[in-house]
This record gives structure tokens, sequence and C-alpha cells, in this order.
């Protein structure tokens, strides 16, 4: 379980970043929100760890693959 930890956490950072780009976010809030991430790391760890998780099996994203022919 500690191995997957990590692995689990920057799965939910990429859904963050992935809602970063969708919503068009300004860099500098970017900047903010990573920031507090950071320095809120027990909290934050938490709940980005937890989105990575669910997102395995719930596919929060909703990522489309190509299909090939």
């Amino acid at each position: 379980l500690l191995v997957m930890i990590p692995i689990y956490f920057f799965q939910g950072i990429a859904i963050v970043s992935f809602y970063f780009e969708k919503k068009q976010l300004p860099k500098r809030l970017r900047i903010l929100i990573y920031s507090v991430i950071a320095f809120q790391y027990l909290a934050a760890a938490f709940l980005i760890t937890g989105l990575g998780f669910f997102d395995i099996w719930l596919n929060v994203r909703k990522i489309e693959h190509p299909q090939n022919s």
C-alpha cells in the first residue's frame, strides 16, 4: 500500500491538472493552488490521493482513447 500511495497521488495531480486545462484557469491561479497543495501537504495529499485512487474505477476525467480500426 505504501508503494501505491505516491502513484495515486500523481494520478490525483493529473486530474487536478486536467481540470485546470479544461477550465482554462490563469497561470497565477494554478501556481497558487499548487502552492497550497505543496504547503498543506498532509490534508491536500490525502484528498488528492483519494481522488487518484477513485479515478481508476470511476474514470473522473472521462478520457476517450482513439479507436484503432
